[in-house]
């Protein structure tokens, strides 16, 4: 799974690239690599090195400065976006995730980890899916390639300033073969 992981992380932060505002496009104009890289380079850079070293803390992961941020420098700012009502549908090695998102806030990814219960806790390897919100409503993602069996999902909720909250969310799930 590390190397998908990795797929699944870079792809979406390429992509959540063209969602930036243009304050935060220059803001990567002042990170330290910005005299040798453009800023989308050092923005790919940055939140590559940031994530990989995510040391699967179970407490205190708010405090570390390895999730990704829209912005340079990160300052660890904003409030995450709340969402209610998650279901979990267990499909053929997938998962249905379905929630309500009631406003969006400052709130710019939303990382999905899975693994065994009590080790599911935010690290690189354990990355399956990213999600962006965009809008309020509801809001359904299907989670594919995950192994049948017993399993923990974990949710952790990231602002453009690449701050989390310990308050991720865990869920049972148990994709089917």
């Amino acid at each position: 799974m590390p190397q998908r992981a990795t797929r699944i992380y870079m792809q979406a932060i390429a992509r959540a690239w063209s969602t930036l505002t243009t304050p935060q496009h220059m803001s990567w104009l002042t990170h330290p690599g910005a005299n040798r890289l453009r800023p989308y380079h050092c923005y790919l850079s940055e939140n590559a090195n940031r994530y990989k070293n995510l040391d699967g803390q179970r407490y205190g992961h708010a405090l570390q400065h390895n999730y990704p941020t829209a912005q340079w420098p990160a300052t660890l700012a904003g409030e995450n976006t709340h969402y209610t009502g998650p279901t979990v549908t267990n499909l053929s090695r997938s998962i249905n995730f379905a929630f309500y998102i009631w406003t969006v806030k400052d709130s710019w990814l939303f990382t999905f980890h899975y693994g065994n219960f009590g080790t599911t806790w935010p690290i690189y390897t354990t990355l399956v899916y990213v999600f962006q919100p965009t809008s309020t409503g509801q809001q359904e993602i299907t989670i594919a390639d995950l192994p049948p069996g017993a399993a923990m999902l974990r949710v952790v909720r990231t602002t453009t300033t690449g701050k989390t909250e310990d308050t991720s969310w865990n869920y049972n799930i148990n994709p089917l073969p």
